[in-house]
């Protein structure tokens, strides 16, 4: 067990408390070039390396002018690209409407081929016929509005 002298604890806080004072003692001579070269500090940082780093402030004519050319150059690279897309999206579907309409040109043909040769009907007409209740655009039976609970008796 290592046990220390208070005389030694004591020695360690006059020194710590004569560092404090002799801190204190050097704000107290040199406050003022020290507020002025942190004001220096900040005027060079806010007026010269902002405006180094980060470019011309915006606000400033040449700049805004320059800015505003930069976009609409990028917006008409944009603009042409959408049409771009567009033709070729309005290209393909052409060409699927095309497709379309070939197919069913093709299969219509084809029925009205079946049709004349009077194959595929098995025994039903494809005609409208009035007195048969299937042959007409709804294929089931509907019963007459009225009836018991509507007051038809």
């Amino acid at each position: 067990n290592v046990s220390v002298a208070p005389y030694q604890t004591m020695d360690v806080a006059n020194q710590v408390a004569d560092a404090i004072n002799k801190g204190f003692e050097y704000l107290r001579t040199n406050a003022w070039p020290i507020l002025f070269l942190i004001g220096a500090f900040y005027i060079v940082k806010t007026k010269v390396l902002d405006v180094y780093f980060t470019g011309a402030p915006s606000n400033t004519p040449n700049r805004v002018r320059s800015l505003e050319e930069d976009m609409r150059r990028v917006r008409l690279a944009q603009q042409a690209e959408a049409q771009k897309i567009a033709k070729k999206a309005a290209k393909e579907n052409k060409e699927k409407e095309r497709e379309k309409k070939h197919k069913k040109n093709v299969s219509a043909s084809a029925s009205s081929l079946k049709k004349d040769q009077g194959g595929d009907t098995m025994g039903y007409s494809t005609g409208y016929n009035p007195l048969n209740p299937s042959s007409g655009a709804t294929c089931r039976f509907r019963p007459g509005r009225k009836g018991p609970t509507r007051g038809g008796g």
